[in-house]
Formats: C-alpha cells, structure tokens, sequence
C-alpha cells in the first residue's frame, strides 16, 4: 500500500450541518461542490469562494437571491433558495438549492 492510498478522505462540513460529497464545477470566482444536509438527508449545492480572491462576488450573489426570493412572483423561476451563508477560514460559503444541469453542461 503506497501513501496515497494510507491517506483518510477529510470529511468536509460547512455551516455545522452541510457534508461536501463531490466536487461539480470550478468558475471564475469560486468552485461548486454537491452536499448533503448531515441530519436531513438531502442534497444541495454549495459555493465556495476565496474570501482572498481579487473579486468576491459570493456575498452579492447571495443578497440577490435573497432579495428575489422576497418577491413571491420570482420563485417558480429557476432561482435557487440559500439556505446558509457565511465566512469560514478563508472562504465565503453558500448553500443554495441544487437545480440541475449547468449552462456549460447545456450548451
């Protein structure tokens, strides 16, 4: 058995109750991975972000979706719900609803 393999995977948990289970795409800002809730059992996405990052955007991107959330007519429009942001060590955090296929994956 090489080194590799005596490695233990470091579970990776967020907002106390969030479990980062693959990684589903890298973008300019940050990288997306899929989670699941610890006590619930569902799946969600979740952002990271480099709180270091020449451009933070996370936090705008949360307010926004907030703010279209607080409008009913908005919510059957494919827009995600955040359930959870915050800064942990060097990174913003996003939990958010996990929708489907990406544009990139669409295209």
């Amino acid at each position: 058995m090489d080194k590799k393999d005596k490695k233990e995977k470091r579970e990776i948990i967020v907002g106390h109750h969030y479990k980062l289970i693959s990684k589903l795409g890298k973008g300019a800002f940050g990288e997306i991975y899929k989670c699941i809730h610890i006590k619930q059992n569902k799946l969600y996405a979740v952002k990271l972000e480099n709180r270091k990052g020449k451009y933070p955007q996370l936090s705008y991107e949360y307010k926004l979706y907030n703010y279209l959330h607080e409008k009913d007519k908005f919510k059957d429009f494919g827009i995600p719900k955040v359930y959870y942001f915050n800064k942990e060590g060097n990174y913003n955090v996003m939990v958010m609803d996990m929708l489907g296929k990406s544009l990139e994956d669409l295209n």
